[in-house]
């Protein structure tokens, strides 16, 4: 059984692939994970912490796969590009990862590193 959390979150990354994350709403993933406001809010006080459960989970699966491909037996050059090749199936195949990549980037642009500041890469 899925939680009511995971639910949030895949109704999330449903819509916000849907019809962007600007024009979704809370009222919008409510109705399309059927739950209630209490039982969203008792999980994520905004819907920029249900991005950052987003993105949290798919830097865990992305960092989790590319951590079975490094630690295989093969040889080196193998090793340099089997990761581009996993994310790329990732991100085409997984909803939450792709979702993910859009929603990290309009993160950063609405919330630019102050001047000085060093980038994260």
């Amino acid at each position: 059984m899925v939680s009511r959390r995971q639910t949030i979150i895949d109704a999330a990354v449903d819509l916000f692939s849907e019809v962007g994350y600007a024009n979704t709403e809370i009222h919008d993933i409510l109705k399309r994970g059927a739950i209630t406001k209490g039982a969203f809010f008792s999980h994520f006080p905004t819907k920029e912490a249900v991005v950052s459960a987003i993105i949290a989970e798919a830097d865990i699966r992305t960092e989790d796969v590319l951590i079975g491909v490094i630690s295989s037996a093969s040889s080196a050059l193998e090793n340099l590009i089997a990761p581009t090749l996993v994310v790329t199936d990732m991100t085409e195949r997984d909803g939450l990862t792709r979702s993910a990549n859009p929603l990290r980037q309009s993160a950063t642009d609405a919330n630019p590193a102050p001047a000085g500041a060093p980038q994260s890469r």
